[in-house]
């Protein structure tokens, strides 16, 4: 079997239908691979797949997927939105081979979407799905399972649909995140109820120095972020619709910085989080999201296009 690419991402349930996790495990051929896992005494149901699908992925033996930056959703649209997570490196070239899914309820009993992608290193280990075929204005559960681990389940939602009118949005946002502080606001957000989404507008991250210049620096600024339980917290419980400002390239920055530097820092980015930029261009993250006929979210790029600062001087 060829090892999955990054953008297999074919759903296998048929749209519109409802299967339980034996029947997604049929459709994607590892049906043997749950006896396997219990007759392993494995907790995860997928936890045999890697050798049922790795098509000649060379993983260390024990290697764990570890999930260490958690699970993300976002980007919603009326039949779907974008799946996202991490695996950790396995130390070695291939591809780790992902199984995700979608389901109804939070036991995963009824899958309604699902399949296969692959965590590559010239991603920085990170897979995203782009799903659709899901009913609008409605919740559901997905997770991520690979090497005989699950990661923890989050919690998608899909918008209200094309012509829609829906009575609200209900949305909290934040921004400027520092790590030297707690992260209590987005714990408090996680813990809200009745919340259809999340918006960080930027300031994720802080670069405020000369020497976070690499692809490799600017994705360790994310994991770096990532290893606070509440920020992973917040974005497997709610959808999340994010734009940068300076802080994810470094303090200050316009159209007239080091091309190299500002490519590696909206690489990480759109790396790091769950969205598919608009047009194909791997540069844009100015979008919208509809919501029904309510409300567009208008998510504008204030960085990458901005003329240097005017000193500010009094020439009068």
């Amino acid at each position: 079997m060829t090892p999955p690419r990054r953008d297999a991402t074919t759903n296998v349930v048929p749209p519109g239908s409802r299967v339980s996790r034996r029947g997604f495990l049929e459709l994607l051929g590892l049906a043997g691979a749950a006896g396997a896992a219990g007759a392993m005494g494995l907790a995860s149901p997928l936890g045999a797949q890697t050798a049922a699908v790795g098509g000649g992925a060379a993983l260390p033996p024990g290697y764990a997927p570890g999930w260490p930056d958690g699970v993300m959703s976002g980007d919603p649209q009326p039949d779907g939105t974008v799946l996202w997570t991490r695996v950790a490196d396995p130390g070695v070239a291939d591809d780790v081979p992902i199984v995700w899914e979608v389901a109804e309820d939070a036991a995963f009993g009824t899958v309604v979407a699902g399949g296969m992608v692959a965590a590559g290193s010239a991603t920085g280990r990170t897979a995203k799905v782009v799903v659709t075929g899901l009913a609008s204005d409605r919740w559901y559960h997905y997770r991520f399972s690979a090497a005989g681990s699950t990661s923890p389940a989050g919690r998608l939602r899909t918008a209200p649909g094309t012509g829609a009118s829906p009575d609200s949005l209900t949305l909290a946002w934040c921004s400027c995140q520092q790590r030297s502080s707690l992260f209590v606001a987005q714990r408090a957000i996680a813990n809200e109820p009745d919340l259809d989404l999340w918006m960080h507008l930027g300031d994720y991250v802080y670069v405020n120095d000369v020497t976070t210049l690499s692809l490799d620096d600017y994705r360790s600024m994310y994991r770096l972020w990532r290893t606070d339980a509440d920020l992973r917290l917040v974005q497997a419980q709610l959808p999340t619709v994010a734009v940068w400002d300076d802080g994810e390239f470094y303090n200050g920055i316009d159209r007239t910085g080091d091309p190299t530097r500002l490519a590696n820092a909206m690489t990480a980015w759109v790396e790091n989080f769950p969205i598919v930029p608009p047009g194909g261009d791997p540069t844009r993250i100015h979008r919208s999201i509809r919501w029904g006929d309510l409300v567009d979210l208008v998510m504008i790029d204030t960085r990458q296009y901005r003329d240097p600062a005017i000193d500010a001087t009094d020439t009068r």
